[in-house]
């Protein structure tokens, strides 16, 4: 092969290093399209067919999947109960994450075993979590009757109607909390302490530099950690399919258990893939709207 002069062998070896590194992350992308993709681009075309399960028959009906869900009043009911799990649950886990993220940048004793101790809820199967709390929040032989009874209080059945709705929200919390302070955290050690010493210097009092200069700095961690935390509490299935199977009475029937009644009880492939699809869209919809309202530029 000839080269023209220096600029034609730079030229050359600019694009063979590219056509490399393609050719090291093509392996990746191609399990990543038979994995996801794939499947993805195939339930979307389920969602446009009436598509009995356990028929053979498949007729094409365009969006109709779509518009029939969005006149049942079931599935606007379970719509309305998931956006109230994800408000309460997301609330609460950025605000005790960022709180106990910022207790445990401090310096005192124990400080990594306490971290550790507190991450591991993170680490536990939604499943094996759910199970765990589903024993102990048993109405007879459940541990949180027996310490709440020691305090003269009455026992409470806390998986039914008045309570199931805050059980599934608190379990959450508590499973997913530590995700916010593993972020946090991490964005806080990486807040140069210079900054913090100059607005003290300033006379700026605790509170006013979390509020000036920690919170600020903060926004892009808090933005990743407030999409992320909405994705999953969106399609959170394992924790109240565990501890309640959407009842009583269907008031913790959130969009997870309500997907999986529509392609497994209903046998209703169609409906479930159309369903599914919807969330993705609210899923979409409500992190563009983050963006929106934590970014300085308009996108």
């Amino acid at each position: 092969m000839r080269f023209q002069g220096s600029n034609g062998f730079v030229h050359w070896l600019e694009v063979s290093r590219e056509r490399y590194a393609y050719s090291m992350i093509l392996p990746s992308m191609i399990i990543l399209f038979i994995a996801l993709l794939a499947p993805l681009m195939y339930s979307l075309v389920i969602s446009l067919f009436d598509w009995p399960l356990m028929e053979p028959r498949r007729l094409f009906v365009g969006i109709r999947n779509y518009l029939v869900l969005l006149r049942r009043e079931q599935v606007l009911r379970s719509l309305m109960i998931t956006l109230r799990f994800v408000f309460f649950s997301v609330a609460f886990e950025m605000v005790l994450g960022v709180g106990i993220a910022m207790i445990l940048n401090q310096q005192f004793k124990w400080r990594n075993i306490i971290r550790l101790a507190i991450l591991l809820p993170m680490m536990a199967s939604p499943a094996v979590v759910a199970l765990s709390w589903r024993m102990i929040l048993h109405a007879d032989r459940g541990v949180l009757n027996y310490l709440v009874g020691l305090l003269g209080i009455d026992p409470q059945v806390w998986l039914g109607a008045d309570w199931a709705f805050a059980a599934i929200v608190a379990v959450d919390v508590w499973r997913s909390t530590p995700f916010v302070i593993l972020m946090i955290l991490a964005g806080l050690q990486a807040i140069p302490e210079e900054l913090l010493d100059a607005a003290q210097v300033d006379g700026a009092s605790p509170w006013q530099t979390f509020i000036r200069v920690t919170v600020p700095l903060l926004r892009p961690v808090i933005l990743v950690s407030l999409i992320f935390r909405t994705m999953f509490a969106l399609r959170n299935f394992p924790i109240p399919w565990v501890l309640t199977g959407g009842g009583p009475l269907d008031r913790t029937n959130v969009i997870g258990i309500e997907i999986y009644r529509q392609g497994f009880f209903f046998y209703d492939m169609g409906m479930a893939s159309a369903l599914s699809w919807l969330l993705v869209i609210l899923t979409v919809v409500l992190s563009v709207l983050y963006i929106r309202l934590t970014s300085r530029e308009p996108l």
